[in-house]
């Protein structure tokens, strides 16, 4: 429900009405807007509540019915009450004259055209014939010996609902706007402090219709209960075209939102809707979903007649060319006329939106059941689908695995500080043995660092034990995966490395020795000893420091080339590799042996492997007696 509301300074006069008559009819002229695609029409139109038009569809019948040249959609507007007389109060109070029924446009400005009536307040004496059009009235009352008027007359167009303090009509605020910009030859930066009214933008942008520059409004405005959002509108001079748009003026909300509404009588069909780009709006006994699309600033009523509208356009060619996709359509379209007219409530209407920017309007006296709002965690398709995060999990292939020779990158904490670090990860295809992980931590505030190698694949059924005979620095040079799990031993060097000792490593034949021989001198010999000297500290005897001295001095020439050793490789889990140089990677290389052995029992244990059955346990699991197969047989 909406008022025509005046304020007025009257001087010597009171009872200001118009002169209404079912015989001599006044005739309210108004600017109208619809409410469906937001176009303010230039033309003027008349109302009078003693004259009634027929609705389309059988939908009963309304004092104005009227069809908005821009969507096609039909309207009407019904005057509700006889006009209610103003009188004279000091200072001049804002008074209703007049209640009407809107469904589907506003009545934006009110131009007070026709005959109006008013009364002496001392002498009595009748004026009729006053004409307001101009703002203002000045006469003379012989009976009072006064001259009366009228002046600093302000008009408005108000709801009378109980939300009507808080939802101000959006087109109204703009048209207030327009009609200040007008009067003073602005381009809208002029504020209604009274009003408390925002800024309207005016900027100059290309059409996208005609290629010629038109103009887009942007108005900043606040729902209650809600937030701002941005009201867009287009429209060109040059060929007539015309746009609508609502954007959110925040960011996108932490959770998505979920509204439901009951609609059981015709007010509710005017409960404003903020409808986002992102949103779906569902119709439940319709069975009707409009997708995403573009923002809108409407009412429920406007929500649904829009789709209906759609849908009736091309159904002439579609009962020709189409006909059974005419009859189903048909079938939509009358139930959603029925429900337009008010015959088939209660029906519900839902409105989702991953961004949380969307909205519709609740009412002070909602019952249980009536309207409801819930939040939800977005999912993390709809993430991507708003741009949140990328379109793909981020290094990742189609299949969601990890990319061979793609370094990654994840925090950590320092074993050494507790500091925040990164550890550094990458896959390694080896060729002609599987895929390793290497992985790599380094601190930055105590300098602690850390490598580390992970094989993947299945556990083999015996271990494996690779011997290379290294002769030359080219040897020197190839390419070795020790495990975790791998035993190290060098006969020729004295040398054995028990499993677990260095962790996993992948390196050369050369990096591997030194990190041993660098590794075992650090804990020999004290590290406050001079650099490139083997002086230990006074536990050693002489004895103990002549044999470490002398390991040492073999270790260094096997890693500089100038002895030949045997590396023996032994993994009971089948990980461990060393690089071949043989022409043919499919033939065995002369200079290294690789063989299977059978886990010895400690083995077994050591790798919790002994009571852990890794083959056929599948079907051993169906053709234990009491399975779960056959307690669902009997």
């Amino acid at each position: 429900m909406y008022a025509l509301t005046l304020r007025a300074e009257l001087t010597g006069v009171t009872k200001l009405r118009p002169d209404d008559t079912e015989a001599n009819p006044f005739w309210y002229t108004f600017k109208v807007q619809c409410t469906s695609c937001r176009e303010t029409h230039d033309k003027k139109v008349a109302v009078s509540r003693f004259e009634t038009n027929e609705m389309s569809g059988s939908r009963g019948e309304a004092n104005f019915v009227w069809r908005c040249k821009n969507c096609k959609r039909e309207s009407s507007a019904t005057i509700k009450t006889a006009p209610v007389p103003y009188d004279q109060s000091e200072p001049p109070q804002t008074r209703k004259m007049v209640e009407f029924d809107c469904r589907g446009l506003e009545f934006t400005e009110f131009i007070p055209e026709g005959e109006w009536l008013a009364e002496g307040v001392e002498s009595g004496s009748k004026f009729t014939g006053i004409e307001l059009i101009d703002g203002e009235w000045f006469d003379y009352d012989e009976k009072a010996g006064e001259e009366v008027s009228i002046k600093d007359l302000k008009w408005d167009i108000t709801r009378t609902d109980a939300m009507s303090e808080l939802f101000d009509t959006i087109g109204h605020k703009a048209s207030k706007f327009t009609n200040v910009s007008e009067s003073n030859g602005s381009n809208g930066d002029h504020v209604d402090q009274q009003d408390d009214d925002r800024v309207v933008d005016e900027i100059e942008s290309l059409c996208m219709n005609c290629e010629e520059n038109g103009i887009t409004r942007m108005l900043l405005t606040k729902i209650p209960f809600f937030r701002e959002i941005v009201i867009m509108s287009f429209s060109c001079d040059k060929c007539g075209f015309q746009n609508n748009e609502v954007q959110p003026a925040g960011t996108f909300q932490l959770k998505g939102v979920h509204y439901e509404l009951r609609l059981t009588s015709v007010g509710d069909f005017e409960r404003r809707v903020v409808k986002s780009d992102s949103a779906t709006v569902k119709f439940v006994e319709l069975d009707l979903e409009i997708p995403a699309g573009r923002g809108q600033l409407t009412n429920v009523e406007g929500l649904l007649a829009n789709p209906v509208d759609d849908l009736e356009t091309g159904q002439e060619w579609r009962k020709e060319e189409q006909p059974e996709a005419f009859e189903k359509l048909q079938e939509i379209i009358a139930k959603g006329r029925s429900m337009l007219s008010g015959a088939a409530f209660p029906f519900r209407v839902t409105l989702d939106d991953p961004t949380g920017n969307s909205f519709i309007e609740p009412d002070p006296h909602d019952g249980v059941g009536k309207w409801s709002k819930r939040e939800y965690l977005r999912t993390s398709e709809q993430n991507e689908a708003l741009g949140l995060t990328d379109t793909a999990t981020a290094g990742l292939d189609a299949d969601g695995n990890i990319i061979p020779d793609q370094v990654y990158q994840f925090p950590a904490s320092c074993p050494g500080c507790l500091h925040p670090c990164t550890t550094n990860m990458t896959m390694v295809d080896i060729p002609h043995f599987r895929q390793v992980v290497l992985m790599n931590t380094s601190c930055d505030d105590c300098g602690y660092k850390s490598n580390d190698v992970k094989t993947g694949g299945e556990i083999p059924a015996k271990g494996s034990k690779i011997t290379l005979r290294v002769r030359t620095a080219e040897d020197l040079a190839r390419d070795i995966l020790k495990s975790e799990s791998c035993a190290l031993e060098c006969p020729e060097l004295s040398l054995a490395v028990n499993p677990g000792t260095l962790g996993g490593r992948f390196t050369t034949i050369e990096g591997l020795l030194t990190q041993v021989r660098d590794d075992l001198k650090s804990q020999i010999f004290e590290a406050d000893s001079k650099p490139g000297t083997t002086e230990g500290g006074d536990s050693l005897t002489l004895n103990e420091r002549a044999k470490w001295v002398d390991f040492f001095a073999k270790l260094d020439a096997a890693i500089k080339g100038e002895r030949e050793f045997t590396i023996i490789l032994a993994d009971p889990l089948a990980c461990s590799h060393v690089q071949s140089l043989a022409d043919d990677p499919s033939q065995p290389d002369s200079q290294m042996t690789v063989e299977e052995y059978d886990r010895t029992e400690e083995e077994e244990e050591d790798l919790g492997l002994k009571d852990m059955k890794v083959e056929g346990y599948e079907e051993e699991a169906l053709e234990a007696p009491g399975s779960s197969n056959e307690a669902c047989a009997n």
